[in-house]
């Protein structure tokens, strides 16, 4: 039997601090969560991760892709000026600001 990769995927993975202290790891919980369309749980354990570290730029980023995965493009755009604020000479957030203004996740 082969299984997809989706199907391999826990639906959910319990939030602690020492999972939501690393970026890399963040990232890949939150990416694995919304592929399942768990976007709730994905979006806890991105906003778990910002609370401990407010200056997580890429994890502020992440959030707010989720919040627009999820159709709260209020809370991306507020998520996605975050991440400008934590690291304002990094592009990638603005030109992200700009397509979450328009919707598109």
């Amino acid at each position: 039997m082969v299984m997809t990769a989706t199907e391999r995927i826990p639906v959910t993975i319990p939030v602690t601090d020492i999972l939501c202290r690393d970026t890399g790891t963040v990232f890949c919980l939150c990416c694995s969560h919304s592929l399942t369309r768990n976007h709730a749980h994905a979006i806890e354990i991105a906003r778990r991760a910002v609370e401990l570290d407010p200056k997580a730029a890429a994890i502020w980023d992440t959030l707010a892709w989720l919040y627009s995965a999820d159709g709260n493009q209020e809370k991306a755009c507020i998520s996605m000026e975050q991440a400008i604020a934590a690291d304002p000479n990094e592009p990638m957030y603005k030109q992200g600001l700009e397509k979450v203004k328009g919707g598109k996740s």
